[in-house]
């Protein structure tokens, strides 16, 4: 599967959603950059934390966005995205061993729809990313997207573009199905 275009997750099937149909990843490459756009929808019983621009630990607790990336040369790279801009990096040397902070060349560029001056008409939470610097430390590379939506009474649905067996764990292999040239 191309990591770039526009990717339909499937949420995990012991812990789905309540009310939220879809969630959708759309990836584009813009010159060095690769921009991300998350929607969820619809979003009115969605909890978005008012988190500030800031690196964080801890956002998969709530409403977070995330990518994975296994560069061919090992270990994987995990960026946490969450709304109004928070966001985390950590680097693996294998499955879920050696986490350390990954220090991007750039920070992500995060941009949250309920900051855009304008309600989505269509019931949509969008959080708009862009990775810059450089980015071919991560390339040739497989990928995950996924995502943790919290809804209203602390219930948390897991969406991936693929799920292992089991409770839901987006640093499986199985979760890399993506891959970036």
């Amino acid at each position: 599967m191309e990591f770039f275009g526009k990717h339909r997750l499937a949420p995990h099937p012991e812990q789905q959603a309540v009310s939220v149909a879809f969630v959708e990843v759309e990836v584009a490459r813009q010159g060095n950059n690769i921009a991300l756009t998350y929607t969820v929808e619809p979003v009115d019983s969605v909890i978005l934390p008012a988190f500030a621009h800031e690196r964080r630990d801890n956002l998969w607790r709530g409403t977070c966005f995330e990518l994975f990336v296994r560069p061919e040369r090992g270990g994987y790279v995990e960026f946490n995205f969450a709304p109004l801009s928070a966001w985390n990096a950590y680097s693996f040397t294998d499955w879920r061993m050696g986490r350390r902070a990954y220090q991007p060349d750039q920070e992500p560029r995060i941009r949250d729809s309920r900051l855009d001056g304008k309600q989505d008409s269509s019931g949509s939470y969008h959080l708009h990313v862009v990775l810059s610097g450089d980015l071919s430390l991560l390339a040739p590379a497989e990928v995950g997207l996924a995502a943790i939506v919290e809804e209203e009474g602390g219930k948390l649905s897991y969406w991936a573009l693929a799920h292992p067996p089991g409770s839901p764990n987006f640093h499986h292999p199985d979760c890399f199905v993506a891959r970036l040239a």
